[in-house]
């Protein structure tokens, strides 16, 4: 097989910070190639190079043979080369179709843009690649994972050769996943290439023909699939053994803390109680039900269409001092979920008496959601108990519920959420684990709810 893609010598620096240095990577035609590393290798900077998002500062890139010397979007387009982001990059007022022509879009006599000929083009792709979309329906109506869809089906329209995917499938159920890839097999029938890029090392040991691992700033080593296990690539991305991701469970399970019973869950009916240094573990839910648990564990102040207890929380940090907040970073809580790691904290007023959430709920005062990487960031923060984000969790948060939070991590920090984990269930406070990693409930919780 010939090489569609080559890369020498890359070097790529943010300010004084470098990303990457003397960075060498190849691609062959009709390859599903995976590219692996730690959160913060660079990952991203090198997909977003190699789709002209990016400028390199040094190196060459050769692609079909020829050396490119200035890469744009517009010219990786040309070349045949897109991208689908980590990032959400579709515009919500826009429909599907406008949204895959964005910066390409089709038109008639006087330089007119052609609804007609744009929707007929992306009904066309849609069908060839079975995308659950519509494509006049607007984006700011779907769900995360098909806006994620929708930027797919914008990567392909231009028919590429090379098709880049930066870690996406954390957002997919089951069969979105099969959908996709479904698609990537198809590319490869096609003879056109793909790099994947997931934190999930089973899925790209499964899907990909060759694996590189990236460390240090540089590929440190590419390999066939077959030749390669798990066990293997997170050695290499560490440079080091982890002996054990999951710690011992150490928490002596104490008196209740909540009582939930009945919770309708659209296809179910669910009943659990938590207890104080438990970690209770909910699986079998697809997106839509875990929503219908979170909301069902809190209510809005209809009046002011806020959490009461997020209010509190607020006053809380309004106290601190500039200086304090500012070296927390943690200045407020965002409202927006930009991902499904997250976790929001639930205090209780009294310790004592367990809460009651029945099927008319009402109940409970819950926490705002916060932005998955604020979470991740505060919550490895606790590996430091003494830090103020530690002490503020430890002194006003009886449990806290989390969803999918490992989504998105590398072994290491994968490592270190669980002794966080551990950590506060040692001080006596309780966890909800809603997740679809059945390795991570049976690993890490006490009990699963039936």
């Amino acid at each position: 097989m010939v090489n569609l893609l080559e890369i020498r010598n890359l070097k790529k620096s943010f300010k004084e910070q470098v990303v990457l240095d003397n960075l060498n990577f190849e691609v062959l035609k009709g390859e599903i190639h995976g590219l692996v590393g730690r959160n913060f290798s660079g990952k991203s900077t090198i997909a977003k190079i190699i789709s002209g998002v990016l400028d390199k500062d040094e190196g060459e890139l050769i692609f079909e043979g020829e050396s490119v010397k200035k890469f744009g979007v517009q010219k990786a387009f040309e070349k045949g080369i897109s991208m689908v982001f980590q990032e959400f990059a579709s515009v919500p007022d826009l429909t599907v179709a406008e949204n895959m022509f964005l910066g390409k879009q089709m038109s008639e006599s006087f330089g007119m843009i052609s609804k007609k000929h744009t929707n007929a083009k992306a009904n066309e792709v849609i069908s060839k690649y079975e995308l659950p979309l519509n494509p006049q329906e607007r984006v700011f109506k779907l769900d995360d994972s098909k806006k994620k869809f929708v930027e797919l089906a914008s990567a392909l329209v231009i028919d590429p050769k090379l098709l880049i995917i930066d870690e996406i499938t954390h957002l997919f159920d089951e069969q979105e996943k099969e959908m996709l890839y479904k698609i990537i097999s198809k590319l490869k029938s096609e003879d056109r290439s793909v790099i994947f890029i997931s934190q999930n090392l089973q899925e790209v040991l499964s899907l990909c023909d060759r694996v590189s691992v990236i460390r240090n700033k540089e590929i440190i080593e590419t390999e066939d699939s077959g030749k390669m296990d798990k066990e293997k690539l997170v050695e290499l991305m560490l440079d080091k053994k982890i002996v054990k991701i999951y710690p011992e469970k150490v928490s002596t399970v104490g008196e209740p803390l909540l009582e939930v019973k009945e919770l309708d869950v659209i296809s179910r009916k669910i009943s659990f109680t938590l207890h104080k240094g438990e970690i209770l573990g909910i699986n079998d839910l697809n997106e839509t039900e875990k929503n219908e648990v979170v909301k069902a564990l809190y209510r809005k102040d209809p009046d002011r269409n806020e959490i009461p207890m997020f209010r509190e929380l607020n006053k809380l940090f309004s106290k601190l001092s500039a200086q304090q907040t500012s070296k927390a970073d943690v200045g407020h809580f965002p409202r927006t979920m930009r991902g499904y790691g997250m976790a929001f904290a639930v205090a209780l007023k009294d310790d004592s008496k367990p809460i009651t959430v029945n099927k008319k709920l009402g109940k409970l005062k819950i926490a705002d959601k916060m932005d998955m990487r604020l979470v991740k960031k505060l919550l490895l923060e606790m590996e430091t108990p003494e830090t103020l984000v530690g002490q503020w969790i430890e002194k006003f948060c009886s449990f806290i519920i989390f969803i999918d939070p490992s989504k998105g991590l590398d072994p290491e920090r994968k490592r270190q959420l669980y002794h966080v984990m551990n950590h506060f269930t040692s001080k006596g406070k309780g966890i909800i684990l809603i997740s679809s990693n059945k390795e991570e409930i049976q690993n890490m919780c006490n009990k699963e709810v039936e």
